[in-house]
């Protein structure tokens, strides 16, 4: 079994050999606007954390826990937007739409690319974008469609649905881990949206997926908690900061679980053997390769 060190050492190769698409989760970051309006209208001092789940772009979202709008009310939020009222919910969801749009075609590229350089070193995005996009938008529209029910339901009921909201997080955070897969099956095997969610809860209700996921929530956890405090104290500063700083480590945790993946999926096809005899007597653990 390969280790985890191992598996993140060559995620970290590979995203050195894919250096411009660590873009991509820096204008994920940038085009998150719930996300910031929602840090930047709170207190500066606070702090949070987050479990960093590779379901998808891995950006600073990833890392750092957002406020919740301050406000008299405890109302329902689209993605961090509140909802009050039927207009305020008609605008949030146009704009969390447009957002959904726009990340749809940066995460075809940038997975679809992720997998191009794992099998043949190089990549072509704009390719990806037009082979994966309807894909790859049906699964960001998702949550979206999953919380209309709770939307629908906090603009009659107000503050009593409060504890649905609090039910509903421990859910939402199952789901996210079990259909965390799709976007890397999507681009692996050619999968339709339907076919990957179905493969994704079979790959990651595996042994070695769950070891992964769970060593990668542990070792980010430290992370998010100071991150979530400093970025929050920084401010807009600290968005783009932080942004910049960690979309390489995202890049490096995309590439490392696409790799996973493949290695777990017995369909998916092979990214490359993991060779132990490239490493020298005084390191552990397998070298990949092609």
């Amino acid at each position: 079994m390969v280790s985890f060190a191992d598996r993140l050492a060559d995620g970290w190769e590979k995203a050195e050999q894919m250096t411009t698409l660590a873009l991509v989760p820096v204008v994920v970051t940038l085009t998150n606007f719930q996300n910031i309006v929602n840090l930047l209208s709170a207190s500066r001092y606070g702090g949070g954390m987050t479990f960093l789940i590779p379901a998808g772009v891995v950006d600073l979202w990833s890392f750092v826990s957002v406020p919740t709008p301050q406000q008299k009310e405890v109302n329902v939020n689209i993605n961090g937007l509140p909802v009050g009222s039927l207009e305020a919910a008609a605008f949030n969801l146009a704009l969390v739409f447009l957002t959904t749009l726009v990340h749809g075609a940066l995460v075809a590229g940038y997975f679809g690319s992720i997998r191009d350089v794992l099998t043949t070193g190089e990549y072509d995005f704009e390719r990806n974008v037009r082979r994966y996009f309807v894909t790859m938008l049906g699964y960001g529209l998702l949550p979206i469609l999953a919380m209309l029910p709770m939307i629908s339901l906090g603009l009659t009921l107000g503050n009593a649905i409060v504890p649905l909201v609090l039910l509903s997080i421990p859910l939402m955070l199952a789901a996210t881990y079990l259909f965390a897969a799709t976007p890397y099956l999507v681009v692996l095997r050619e999968l339709t949206l339907a076919s990957a969610l179905v493969e994704s809860y079979r790959v990651t209700t595996t042994g070695e997926f769950f070891r992964f996921a769970l060593l990668l929530v542990a070792v980010g956890l430290p992370l998010s908690l100071a991150l979530s405090t400093v970025v929050r104290l920084l401010g807009i500063v600290g968005i783009v900061g932080g942004a910049l700083l960690l979309a390489p480590v995202g890049l490096a945790c995309n590439a490392a679980t696409m790799r996973l993946v493949a290695d777990v999926d017995p369909e998916s096809p092979s990214l490359g053997a993991w060779d132990y005899s490239r490493r020298g007597d005084d390191e552990t653990g397998p070298a990949p390769t092609r």
